[in-house]
């Protein structure tokens, strides 16, 4: 059976996060932080959506193409920093 991996304090778990295990490469790190920040967001974005359903809520037209525009601005943004890099330009998928 392998032994738990050794965790060690990061600057970050001052914030109350968890700990990064010690010697961890930074494509696990990456996997990692990326898992967890992706369901985040999926996550607030399936409450966003919530709104969308209920009857408790009121709102115009403009008002959902509004929050639709910062969205998408905001996903594209994201989109072209995980496109490109200081070191050249990403060719593989996510996770490969």
């Amino acid at each position: 059976m392998a032994a738990k991996p050794k965790l060690v304090e990061t600057e970050t778990q001052s914030a109350g996060r968890k700990r990064a295990p010690e010697g961890e490469t930074p494509r696990a790190r990456f996997v990692r932080v990326a898992s967890l920040r992706l369901n985040n967001t999926l996550d607030a974005i399936r409450l966003l959506g919530q709104i969308g359903t209920s009857s408790e809520y009121e709102y115009s037209p403009a008002d959902a193409e509004k929050m639709l525009k910062m969205l998408a601005d905001e996903l594209s943004n994201t989109a072209t920093k995980l496109r490109e890099r200081k070191k050249g330009v990403v060719t593989q998928t996510l996770f490969d």
